[in-house]
């Protein structure tokens, strides 16, 4: 399940390169409109994004100063990715090779979609792989779990067994798609992953209770004084037509 080194850019790698100050922005100066809340959004306005990613005038940059400009790796994967006739939205090469572990995932989150991020998932199996107790189990775990086939017979067989260390792994996975985090036998956040990742926003629990991720909103000020919308619209999530959604029932 490594990562293909020549793989293109998808929407699932651009997208985390917004940030709220650039869709605030962009949704406050160009059109007056939401053109960074989701792929199509983007789609959309891509070129005039790309424009005024390479402008040098500094009344036109995204974002103005002083705010912090994209690198130039960003700008260079933005500026590929617009290109093309068709934008690819989820690398088909990765989201295969993500499958096993986003399929053991689905079930022990309770949500489904999680393979329109591929790019996530293998973020999330890397760090498993990385981490000193997780890394020597978790492949083994994915295994059982594709071997398994019934749910019913993998918790029964693998996660109730009296060796915790399946059952520890699979917390952790949990805890990742959630909060993008790892936890202290202590029950406190040790690893929250590179600042680059946006991992904390991306967490699974901001969709679970519908709010956006704590100190980060890219609906702008007061948007909580509206009354919050089923689209996820005046939540702080922004557009939610493609993100995870939670199972509606429970796998036997």
């Amino acid at each position: 399940m490594a990562v293909h080194p020549n793989r293109k850019v998808s929407w699932n790698t651009i997208k985390r390169y917004f940030r709220a100050v650039d869709i605030a922005i962009m949704r406050d100066e160009v059109e007056k409109t939401q053109i960074l809340d989701g792929y199509d959004e983007v789609v959309g306005n891509a070129d005039s994004i790309a424009d005024r990613l390479v402008t040098s005038r500094k009344d036109q940059i995204m974002p103005p100063p002083p705010y912090g400009q994209w690198s130039k790796s960003r700008t260079d994967d933005f500026v590929a990715w617009s290109d093309p006739d068709e934008h690819l939205e989820v690398d088909p090469e990765l989201q295969a090779q993500a499958e096993p572990f986003i399929s053991l995932s689905e079930l022990l989150t309770g949500f489904t979609g999680l393979g329109n991020d591929p790019d996530l998932a293998l973020t999330y199996y890397h760090r498993l792989r990385a981490h000193p107790q997780y890394g020597a189990v978790i492949d083994d775990l994915v295994h059982q779990h594709e071997q398994a086939g019934r749910p019913a017979y993998f918790v029964e067989r693998v996660l109730e067994q009296l060796d915790r260390k399946y059952k520890d792994a699979a917390k952790a996975v949990i805890l990742l798609w959630y909060t993008g985090a790892f936890f202290s036998e202590a029950g406190f956040p040790s690893d929250f992953g590179t600042p680059q990742d946006n991992q904390y926003t991306d967490g699974l629990v901001w969709l679970a209770i519908q709010a956006h991720p704590a100190g980060y909103s890219t609906e702008g000020r007061q948007h909580w004084t509206e009354q919050p919308q089923a689209n996820g619209r005046f939540t702080g999530l922004g557009n939610t037509a493609k993100r995870p959604t939670p199972k509606s029932t429970p796998e036997s």
